[in-house]
């Protein structure tokens, strides 16, 4: 490593790596810092490396971060339209979207569907509009103003700062494997065009013939079009198949199978192939399907596309960000940390005959969030499909659930053991700009709904898979249960087989389940790992219940008149046959419903003046803590605004009791509110790990294979 001192001659500050220099132009807001970045990014692109800028002294390593000047116009119209549609089309993973039923043997076997107990479900049946006529209503109570509760809180973030002030990892995190008698040399800076340049210099012939590996334009473009325009396997040969059309066109590929043969083989990046396993649970046969997670992780942090954008070096956001590479630095000085971010989502899909399935969805976090959660960007790989057998030939209840969540774990600790070795020796990878270092990939974050929370973390439903709440306390507020031992945990899980086995997991308040998969898994907390999830513990969660009570205190009449009079607006959904008759409603629907509740709260009759004041407050407290929650960037004010408004909503949660629509609180979902703040500054804000993201990666309403092959590459798509 240099011991040289890099100087940002735009402030004058001076740091001890290059690659701090260089993050620190990349994130800072001060136009002299600026200026020096777009100095440097020119001397750079021009093959001026070694010569000394007039605003930069000693040029520096492209050490990676996000901006949102790095995103394009059609990044920003995918964020603008992020969440309009309930059912997105299914835009692939790392690896595309061409995936066959080939590659999924079993799969196209006709059996009974299992059942979909996914919230987010569509209706597939119109619901009948209700009666025009509407109530009359009684007079209201007169209201006090909302702002002498001296419980409004704030929306947004201070704009005033001049920048976003992060402290870097001070160790020798991201260090370059330098072989003995090389030369360290700086790494270049990569545009789009670089992953194209490096994609072409593996295909033969391609300087001779820019359409290789097929033979001509047409070639290409007719693949192109069969590929993208939905045409059927069976329907695109029986067009080759007429005597004289392959033959006309000059075509280097007779029907659709020998095209397959060429995308499959004679083009490069070849993703990893799924292995298919047996499982044999009770006498019962299941199909596992999985890649190997090392080659996914190679995958994802090699990539010429990533490169650019690659985070090698903690940064403290807030206070315990770096705990886990403190630990590192100090057994392996240098090593560089790839957080390991598994999502799972068990849902019903289309694409083998509408079976259900179990994907399993990896990523790093050393790619930014802004890549991490559009599968447009191709942040996500798709790692396994898990067994969703309900194992109906055990009789017994008990028996059959704990088989259950035994055949998980079994798959899980199959998919992640290469990660123990990995994760405590290392294993060196090259990232897409060809530097090596010496990385330990270390499960970071597990993103779930509730069930598989308890599932991941071995808890007893109904309590908490993060802190030791008893079941009664749920809705007190505030939290004073400790957090989950996984110290504990893990020793209850080695004494498997022995007589104490079952005392001390019940001591650890886990279930006996024969060994997790986390059990060894190197520096990884399990339960620190659950990460807080938008979409079904606001959406598909509180929100949901709130509409329910709103619906009981106001009236299903009165509701869904008030939403019928509703004016039209811009950016709002109206529901002109009301909400409350509405069944197997989305997360996409109950946020469009959360823009007006306000309105529905507002002057409710039969209802003394207390009674309203604190009624509308409750629910005004419960939308301000969503909404907050949903901020891209937190500050240490903002999580201050989001805890008021959990503490506002709990001093008048009674409100809800005292009119009828609840007889306690002591349910999950409205106590893990209480670990959102904790959430957020443990994992960053609530887009870097919210499931939303997984329903445009799970394939839906696609029925046919190779629908976009890796031809679609070569056109810069």
């Amino acid at each position: 490593m240099s011991n040289n001192s890099y100087t940002c001659s735009g402030c004058g500050q001076n740091y001890n790596r290059s690659s701090d220099l260089i993050q620190h132009l990349e994130k800072t807001r001060r136009p002299r810092c600026q200026e020096a970045h777009e100095v440097f990014k020119q001397a750079i692109h021009h093959g001026r490396f070694m010569l000394v800028d007039p605003l930069i002294h000693n040029h520096s390593q492209f050490s990676s971060s996000s901006s949102e000047a790095h995103l394009t116009s059609q990044d920003q119209e995918d964020r603008e339209n992020e969440g309009d549609d309930p059912i997105h089309p299914f835009q692939g993973d790392f690896f595309g979207n061409d995936y066959s039923n080939e590659e999924f043997p079993g799969f196209d076997d006709d059996c009974e569907d299992d059942e979909n107990g996914n919230e987010e479900t569509e209706a597939d049946l119109d619901p009948k509009l209700e009666p025009t006529w509407e109530p009359e209503r009684e007079p209201a109570s007169v209201l006090q103003e909302y702002g002498e509760q001296d419980t409004s809180v704030e929306t947004g973030v201070d704009d005033d700062d001049e920048e976003i002030h992060i402290e870097q990892f001070g160790g020798q995190a991201g260090a370059i494997i330098v072989e003995h008698g090389e030369e360290q040399t700086l790494p270049i800076f990569h545009d789009s065009k670089d992953g194209f340049l490096h994609y072409d210099a593996h295909i033969p012939g391609i300087k001779e013939n820019k359409w290789a590996p097929f033979a001509s334009r047409m070639d290409w473009e007719i693949a192109r079009w069969a590929k993208l325009r939905g045409t059927g396997s069976t329907a695109f040969s029986e067009l080759l198949a007429i005597d004289g059309v392959s033959e006309a066109l000059q075509l280097s590929y007779k029907n659709s199978d020998e095209l397959n043969s060429i995308i499959d083989t004679k083009l490069p990046a070849q993703r990893p192939a799924f292995v298919h396993q047996k499982v044999v649970i009770a006498g019962e046969a299941l199909d596992l399907y999985k890649r190997p997670v090392m080659e996914c992780i190679q995958a994802l942090y090699g990539s010429p596309e990533h490169a650019h954008y690659l985070c090698l070096t903690p940064e403290r956001h807030y206070s315990d960000a770096l705990r886990g590479q403190k630990q590192l630095e100090k057994d392996k000085p240098g090593a560089t940390i790839v957080p390991v971010i598994l999502s799972s989502d068990k849902t019903q899909i289309t694409l083998f005959r509408n079976k259900s399935a179990y994907p399993v969805y990896l990523t790093i976090g050393n790619l930014p969030k802004e890549i991490r959660r559009k599968p447009s960007q191709q942040g996500q790989i798709l790692l396994a499909y898990l067994p969703t057998s309900r194992l109906q030939h055990i009789t017994v209840k008990a028996a059959r659930k704990w088989s259950i969540a035994n055949l998980f774990h079994a798959c899980m600790g199959d998919l992640l053991a290469p990660l123990r070795e990995a994760g405590v020796n290392g294993v060196v990878l090259s990232s897409g700009d060809g530097i090596r270092r010496h990385c330990h990939p270390i499960l970071a974050a597990y993103t779930g709904d509730y069930p598989e929370q308890m599932l991941a973390t071995c808890s007893y439903y109904g309590t908490s898979p993060v802190c030791t709440v008893s079941k009664d306390q749920l809705g007190d507020y505030p939290c004073s249960a400790e957090l989950r031992d996984p110290v504990k945990a893990v020793q209850a899980a080695k004494l498997i087989n022995t007589a104490e086995w079952t005392k001390y997991c019940s001591d650890a308040d886990m279930k006996p389940i024969q060994h997790p998969f986390w059990e060894d898994l190197p520096y990884t907390d399990i339960f620190r790992s659950i990460t807080p999830d938008i979409l079904h513990q606001m959406y598909q969660g509180v929100m949901k219940h709130l509409i329910v009570w709103i619906t009981t205190i106001v009236g299903a009449d009165e509701v869904d008149a008030r939403v019928r009079r509703l004016p039209a607006r811009h950016g709002i959904r109206h529901f002109h046959k009301g909400i409350t008759t509405l069944s197997r409603v989305s997360g996409t629907e109950h946020k469009q419903m959360c823009t007006f509740l306000l309105a529905l709260v507002t002057d409710i009759p039969r209802k003394t003046t207390s009674q309203s004041n604190r009624f509308l407050i409750a629910t005004h407290a419960l939308l301000d803590f969503l909404y907050l929650s949903c901020y891209p960037i937190h500050s240490d004010e903002s999580l201050t605004m989001v805890e008021t408004s959990l503490s506002t909503f709990h001093a008048n949660k009674d409100i809800f009791i005292e009119l009828g629509a609840r007889e306690h609180f002591n349910f999950p979902k409205i106590h893990y509110l209480c670990h959102f703040v904790p959430g957020f500054k443990l994992f960053g804000t609530s887009d870097n790990y919210n499931t939303e993201m997984l329903r445009s990666c799970t394939p839906r309403n696609r029925a046919r294979g190779h629908t976009v092959s890796k031809c679609g590459i070569r056109m810069g798509q």
